[in-house]
């Protein structure tokens, strides 16, 4: 049954109770307690904020009253309330590590990743081998660019719980970014695949995997649904193009896709050079005038007559 029929009619009863109420009413922080779940359930979070501050003002000072508030506040983007009641819930449940990574959810939110990891961290020391600390760590560390370290936190959770699809998922892409020509990582791609058929991490990831193993149809294959997951990513275009000029011998699907990878507003004149200067590259003058015309020929290089 949906919730938004039940809550007009759970609104009306609590304010026939309390009209005539007096703090604490144990009784109502539940029923305003449970209204803020169902809010919050249905993403109305600014009226779950009402109803989980009704709720405390009947049982002040209720952890778990609190903590559904901070993360009503985080959702709502009011970062500086939900960081006073979780540190307030902190100084008096210092080993909560509920708290301790709620807290390191809200520095993500506030673009501190450094602050962020520091409570991950804290969380970890006191509950070692959780899989789900193991897991934002590792994301966290992908996200900032440090794929050793974030590739040691999902092995980690991957060895503790390697049926959970995203901790395979992570750790897959981590162990193609860092050895794609690794036959398990591949595998481990693979399986992930499986479950995760349009993520563009993964088919980035097992398509460099594939064309290093000279398996350019597979490769060719991934990049075709990676432009069609994402079909205003210039990079995804530029991925396919190369692979299509250099390897695959579709030479005009791959002009058209460099156009359209420049025309999405590709930039990139470092891996443009390494393509000019491919030794398996032959339309080199029609690729030379697509750069051109859009500003992107390496430094030297002349321009067409």
């Amino acid at each position: 049954m949906a919730v938004r029929g039940l809550v007009p009619a759970a609104i009306l009863c609590l304010l026939v109770m309390t009209s005539c109420a007096s703090s604490p009413r144990p009784d109502l922080a539940e029923a305003y307690f449970s209204l803020g779940n169902a809010y919050y359930e249905e993403g109305d979070f600014s009226r779950a904020v009402g109803a989980y501050t009704q709720a405390l003002r009947f049982s002040p000072h209720t952890p778990r009253i609190e903590y559904n508030l901070a993360r009503t506040y985080i959702r709502t983007g009011e970062y500086d309330r939900a960081e006073a009641l979780l540190e307030g819930l902190l100084e008096r449940d210092p080993v909560n590590t509920m708290v301790l990574s709620t807290l390191a959810y809200l520095f993500i939110c506030k673009g501190d990743p450094d602050t962020a990891e520091d409570f991950y961290r804290r969380a970890l020391e006191l509950s070692p081998g959780d899989v789900t600390i193991l897991y934002n760590l590792a994301r966290l560390r992908m996200e900032e660019g440090d794929v050793s370290a974030a590739l040691a936190y999902a092995g980690e959770a991957y060895e503790i719980s390697p049926e959970k699809k995203e901790v395979l998922l992570l750790y897959a892409i981590l162990r193609l970014e860092t050895a794609p020509t690794d036959e398990e990582a591949v595998t481990l791609g693979e399986t992930a695949l499986s479950s995760y058929p349009k993520d563009p991490y993964l088919l980035r990831a097992l398509a460099r995997a594939y064309e290093a193993a000279q398996r350019y149809a597979d490769a060719l294959t991934l990049l075709s649904t990676l432009t069609s997951v994402n079909p205003e990513d210039p990079d995804a275009f530029f991925l396919r193009a190369r692979l299509r000029l250099l390897y695959a011998g579709e030479v005009k699907e791959g002009l058209d896709d460099l156009r359209k990878a420049c025309e999405l507003g590709f930039s990139d004149r470092e891996r443009a050079e390494e393509l000019l200067s491919s030794p398996f590259l032959v339309p080199v003058d029609e690729v030379k005038g697509i750069l051109e015309e859009h500003d992107l020929l390496p430094e030297g290089m002349l321009p067409q007559e």
